[in-house]
């Protein structure tokens, strides 16, 4: 099954489109994010990661941004390299079905190269 087009987000990673919904929550002590990735058409296999909202936060300060909400939604710097990272453990967005779950990626993501929100990748919100 697909995602819902209302809400979620698109992202348009080498050339490809892909559909994404997630959010990061710090609230009564939880501290995580959850994002789920699919191809924008012609969905087939997602992709589900997980990060922790504090080391999310802590990178986008470093930069003069924070998340704005305590559940905002996900950064498209991270939806990126979680994409990027994927495909490099063998994610085939076009074949198969269900969800890869990919676990946490904290130590996946370079959050040496967060940039302030303006220099984000254009995403479309739907």
């Amino acid at each position: 099954m697909a995602l819902p087009k209302k809400g979620t987000r698109v992202i348009d990673v080498d050339g490809t489109r892909y559909r994404y919904v997630g959010d990061a929550t710090r609230l009564e002590g939880e501290d995580s994010g959850e994002l789920i990735v699919e191809l924008a058409d012609s969905p087939r296999e997602k992709i589900r990661a997980t990060f922790t909202y504090t080391r999310l936060n802590t990178a986008y300060q470093r930069v003069g941004h924070a998340l704005s909400h305590i559940r905002d939604r996900m950064p498209p710097f991270v939806v990126r390299q979680t994409i990027l990272y994927a495909l490099t453990q063998g994610w085939k967005p076009d074949l198969g079905g269900g969800v890869r779950d990919l676990g946490n990626l904290d130590d996946a993501i370079d959050f040496s190269e967060l940039r302030p929100r303006s220099q984000d990748p254009q995403t479309t919100k739907r």
